[in-house]
């Protein structure tokens, strides 16, 4: 990860590995032909909490640095994707076996874990955890990790 400035467009990539899995857009209610339509209503590049009447899913992209450390005068990153998948309870019951949020849960690992893009050898899953919206929207946040060691260029231009 150079710097900053790249978020965007990692946030564009990995919206786009979203809608171009067929699963995932199904799961979400789409149509594959039309998955682009999915930004915005059911996928955001930004945390977005649902309102209570809205009976949809929803995917949300972040990117967080939430590490750095040095060793033997070396800086490293450990930047994270954090995807939270949310889901109306109305939504959740599906014609196959599992619900729509831990399917799309599935999902989205067998895109991101062992991903290799965004100038990361090996994305790896880091953590699942429960998140509660409102009283009818239920969701989980998984995030997948990697380890960039910064180049030298790249150092010079982080605000500490």
């Amino acid at each position: 990860m150079a710097n900053l400035k790249e978020i965007p467009k990692y946030k564009n990539t990995i919206l786009s590995l979203i809608i171009s899995n067929e699963n995932i857009v199904d799961l979400l209610n789409g149509n594959i032909e039309q998955s682009e339509n999915l930004i915005g209503v059911n996928l955001f590049d930004y945390p977005k909490i649902p309102l209570a009447e809205e009976e949809l899913a929803y995917i949300t992209v972040e990117i967080d640095i939430p590490t750095m450390f040095n060793i033997k005068n070396k800086i490293f990153r450990k930047p994270q994707i954090v995807l939270d998948i949310i889901v109306h309870d109305k939504l959740m019951k599906t014609n196959i076996i599992g619900n729509r949020l831990d399917l799309l849960c599935s999902e989205i690992d067998k895109v991101f874990n062992g991903f290799s893009g965004l100038g990361f050898k090996n994305w790896e899953f880091d953590s699942l955890k429960s998140i509660y919206y409102t009283n009818r929207h239920y969701g989980k946040r998984i995030t997948f990790s990697a380890i960039e060691k910064s180049i030298e260029s790249c150092v010079s231009t982080w605000v500490y």
